[in-house]
């Protein structure tokens, strides 16, 4: 998944941010505001969803589903051009025919707690956790989004 349009919003806000590390300053709202980016990406590859208000592509081969949390599809073409395709009510795309392209808005209505929790544990291990407990803080973080990888199971 690439993102073609980077976020206007995130799932988890800056005022959430510091109130999970108790954080009462502005001194350091540019930093946490990057780290959040930064968390909801490194959620994002490793689940394999699109969690922020932004436009993302991906190849899809035949017969591959997408799976949206809830996104809105915009286009799905093959050497330029439009493909059929339909959504099959539980949050994914489905498409017949050969490799195809598909760019959809990712403006989630709802994120899953674990994952806005997993993104607030890598913010935490940015701007806090001791370097030794950065890797318990990165494994706590993946054990939150794992059940929601796109390819569990696969």
């Amino acid at each position: 998944m690439l993102t073609i349009t980077p976020a206007t919003a995130e799932p988890v806000t800056l005022e959430q941010a510091k109130a999970d590390l108790r954080m009462t300053h502005d001194a350091d709202d540019g930093l946490i505001s990057r780290q959040i980016t930064s968390a909801r990406e490194t959620v994002e590859q490793w689940t394999g969803l699109a969690l922020g208000d932004a436009t993302y592509t991906e190849l899809l081969q035949s017969g591959e589903t997408l799976q949206l949390i809830p996104a809105t599809v915009q286009s799905l073409t093959r050497d330029g051009e439009a493909v059929a395709f339909t959504n099959d009510g539980f949050g994914r795309l489905c498409f017949a025919g050969g490799p195809a392209v598909v760019t959809f808005q990712g403006a989630p209505q709802y994120i899953p707690e674990p994952l806005k929790t997993a993104m607030l544990l890598l913010v935490r291990r940015e701007y806090e956790v001791s370097i030794e407990q950065q890797q318990v803080a990165y494994s706590a973080a993946l054990a939150m989004a794992w059940p929601y990888r796109r390819n569990l199971g696969a």
